[in-house]
């Protein structure tokens, strides 16, 4: 199945946002980074791992990301990423630009998108933003009534 031209150019604009997202809690590797960003969306979005390296490496040269390679027994060396200081921001800044842009192509679509913040701890309320996951629920048409919300 080939990608379309429309699904290439919104994953390209939000490979960045969903690397940074995976590296928030602790430090990962390429295939770890792409697995996780398959199984948080359910397999909607799903990367070569080849194609996330560039994206590591711009990255990492922009300071938001600091790599160093493990290398450990019975194991091949693996290169591990995590979030830097400046990266958090990024993150932030990110979102909020993406959560803004999202917002109104489904306001003009007239699509209506449901979001709830859920600690996977269970402990709340949250703190940071690395304290929560989002959870969607898609509802084409009119918004509904009484918004349903998704409890862990």
């Amino acid at each position: 199945m080939t990608q379309s031209t429309d699904e290439h150019t919104l994953k390209k604009g939000t490979a960045e946002l969903l690397v940074l997202a995976q590296l928030e809690d602790e430090p990962r590797h390429g295939y770890d980074i792409a697995m996780r960003i398959e199984q948080r969306s359910k397999g909607d979005v799903v990367f070569n791992v080849a194609s996330l390296y560039p994206i590591l490496y711009r990255l990492e040269a922009q300071g938001a990301i600091a790599g160093r390679w493990v290398e450990r027994a019975g194991e091949r060396r693996r290169r591990f990423y995590k979030l830097t200081a400046s990266g958090r921001k990024k993150l932030i800044e990110q979102r909020k630009v993406w959560s803004g842009f999202m917002l109104a192509v489904q306001r003009a679509a007239g699509i209506a998108l449901l979001l709830a913040c859920v600690d996977p701890s269970g402990a709340g309320p949250w703190r940071s933003p690395s304290q929560f996951q989002w959870e969607t629920t898609c509802h084409t048409g009119p918004p509904p009534a009484s918004p349903e919300v998704k409890h862990a």
